[in-house]
């Protein structure tokens, strides 16, 4: 039997719309289940921040406000070094996003998890 991969750090990338925050909230849950001893970490534009951040299945909450604080190559870069630091795991890329997929890959994520389409390869 092959072994299992480690999942001790897991990012999840959360939508940016507070309707599809509050709908993520049954694989938060199943997350947790499936992986009571991980640390699992959103990430979460500010509008989502406050439903998120009261997530009992969540550790952490890291914000990422790409049209505000977070604009900008060097913002940007900021925030791959704090996922980096993060050395998570995988990262669940719960929304349509070639940005989200793109930091995840820049910060070395080496697990992805997300939609099949042309935006998040």
């Amino acid at each position: 039997m092959a072994s299992e991969m480690r999942l001790a750090r897991i990012l999840v990338a959360a939508p940016n719309w507070i309707g599809e925050a509050l709908f993520i909230t049954p694989f938060l849950s199943a997350l947790r289940a499936a992986r009571p001893s991980a640390r699992i970490t959103a990430l979460s534009v500010p509008r989502v921040a406050d439903i998120l951040r009261h997530a009992p299945q969540l550790d952490d909450l890291i914000l990422y406000d790409e049209d505000g604080a977070d604009r900008g190559v060097a913002a940007k870069w900021r925030l791959i070094r704090m996922l980096r630091a993060g050395q998570f795991d995988a990262a669940f890329i719960l929304r349509r996003s070639a940005s989200r997929t793109a930091l995840a890959w820049l910060a070395g994520i080496p697990a992805r998890i997300g939609f099949a389409n042309a935006k998040s390869n």
